[in-house]
């Protein structure tokens, strides 16, 4: 089963309107920055039960690029239940994505994360473990099936890699 998760376009823009975001220059990490930002602000406003620190994978059409083109990128948010909080995306009015979580922490486990030095980028960013593996394998899946005009062979050999990567993890 694919776990695919979708933008509260409401909220994530409420929040990222009363705080700042820095969306950076696509810089790997400043993601997770802003991520956990949100993650704080939630919690100390006590609105959102219970909250999550998540990483993953999003796809989302990079109306930037030359020619609009689905793109996969790693990325951090925040996780309400089934809800996507995403001031970063929010803040880039990237809309149209579509979210593959990986990991999730509680507030509790990214405050100890952070006071033992592990404050810089992400805590589990790129395929690592099943559950990141399993969410990129997923967010390249979909990338497949919703623009299948847009992938090429190599993209294919790709994904059918990190598949059998995942089929030999989940064997363990």
């Amino acid at each position: 089963m694919v776990t695919m998760l979708l933008l509260d376009r409401d909220h994530s823009c409420t929040l990222a309107g009363r705080m700042y975001v820095d969306p950076g220059d696509e810089d790997f990490g400043q993601c997770c920055f802003n991520a956990r930002r949100a993650l704080f602000r939630l919690h100390r406003l006590g609105q959102e039960r219970p909250v999550y620190y998540t990483e993953g994978y999003t796809i989302y059409l990079n109306t930037n690029a030359p020619l609009p083109y689905p793109c996969v990128a790693a990325h951090a948010w925040v996780t309400t239940g089934q809800r996507v909080i995403d001031v970063d995306y929010a803040a880039q009015f990237r809309f149209e994505a579509a979210y593959f979580p990986g990991r999730h922490w509680p507030v509790e486990q990214v405050y100890q994360r952070l006071k033992a030095g592990q404050s810089r980028a992400g805590f589990e960013f790129l395929p690592t473990g099943i559950e990141m593996t399993q969410a990129y394998v997923n967010a390249c899946a979909y990338r497949l099936a919703t623009w299948p005009q847009d992938v090429s062979p190599a993209d294919r050999d790709h994904l059918s890699r990190w598949q059998r990567q995942l089929d030999i993890l989940t064997e363990r």
